[in-house]
């Protein structure tokens, strides 16, 4: 019964954090400060409660790993992720726009992954 109260506890921690960044976005965003809105939504919300968690169950180093794979792969797909959408916003809106950079981001993330593979990312993120 514990670890079904400690899995619950984490994911609702992980919705109240997350969901307050996103709702004071939208909220910054709909009161005229886009730009705003913008900072608030590269704050490290998800990764700070999910390296919390991490470090809890798996220990510090599990955490370092975590670290760096993220920082890695934030590298490698988010500018394909941003360039798909402004390039194309303009041309379809913002709807279809976000569709399709959310698949190329999975593409590339996937490609990440099997590229991450290699010696030069494993001897990076395993020290």
């Amino acid at each position: 019964m514990v670890n079904i109260t400690n899995f619950m506890l984490k994911y609702l921690l992980y919705f109240l954090v997350s969901g307050s960044v996103i709702s004071l976005a939208a909220f910054a965003s709909e009161k005229g400060y886009p730009f705003l809105a913008g900072i608030l939504m590269v704050l490290p919300n998800m990764s700070l409660v999910a390296f919390y968690f991490i470090n809890k169950s798996a220990g510090p180093k599990s955490t370092i790993i975590a670290v760096k794979s993220s920082a890695l792969a934030t590298f490698m797909v988010w500018p394909f992720y941003a360039l798909v959408l402004l390039y194309f916003i303009p041309k379809i809106g913002v709807n279809k726009s976000l569709l399709y950079g959310f698949f190329v981001s999975i593409v590339v993330a996937v490609v990440f992954f099997y590229v991450s593979q290699l010696s030069f990312f494993q001897n990076f993120i395993n020290k």
